[in-house]
């Protein structure tokens, strides 16, 4: 399994995903700059099926239309979430396969309405424990994301998404966030780019 992150401009972080013995991938929340995903694709041998944003907002600058328009790929959202073109909706509990890693969607609603997370399972380790966790701008190293975006719905979906919903996870889980120090979307964000080991 190929697992890369990237950090892009506004301290924004994306993954690229990767299944060698399948030859497929997906990248998750691409920066506008697409050009390490093409290069990661390129360098590995992998078509990318899928290229997925966790929540569409002005504080995520997004390259997944060019992305998917020059890889071929289908753009993965969640159901409830804004566009302007077609995009393929997933629901909470879906499964994104991607060879011999499944992505679940995991509904975390708070940063926006429609926010994700990512639930990583390597199925070749034949074990029901997450291999990592991609929460997008839910949950940073040091902060969560800022409810105050949509304030009528975000503070209270927050509160259910963090101390109910992300505390169903093990402690040891691996938490890898799409930004840190620097971004607009959390006041105490720390430097690093993940949590956990």
């Amino acid at each position: 399994m190929i697992f890369r992150q990237h950090l892009g401009e506004q301290s924004q972080a994306s993954y690229f995903l990767g299944c060698p013995s399948r030859e497929v991938a997906a990248v998750v929340d691409p920066a506008r700059d697409i050009r390490p995903y093409i290069q990661d694709a390129e360098a590995f041998g992998l078509r990318i099926i899928y290229v997925i944003d966790t929540h569409i907002h002005a504080d995520h600058l997004s390259g997944a239309r060019k992305l998917a328009q020059h890889a071929h790929a289908t753009i993965v959202g969640y159901e409830t979430a804004p566009s302007l073109f077609s995009v393929s909706r997933v629901k909470n509990g879906d499964l994104l396969n991607i060879g011999n890693l499944v992505l679940e969607v995991f509904h975390t609603p708070g940063h926006t309405p429609e926010h994700m997370t990512l639930i990583a399972r390597d199925l070749s380790r034949n074990t029901e424990k997450p291999w990592f966790v991609l929460s997008g701008h839910s949950l940073m190293v040091g902060d969560v994301g800022r409810p105050d975006l949509a304030p009528q719905l975000s503070a209270r979906a927050m509160y259910e998404t963090i101390f109910h919903r992300f505390s169903r996870l093990a402690d040891d889980t691996e938490i890898w966030p799409a930004a840190y120090s620097g971004s607009v979307c959390g006041r105490k964000l720390s430097g690093k780019r993940r949590k956990g080991q």
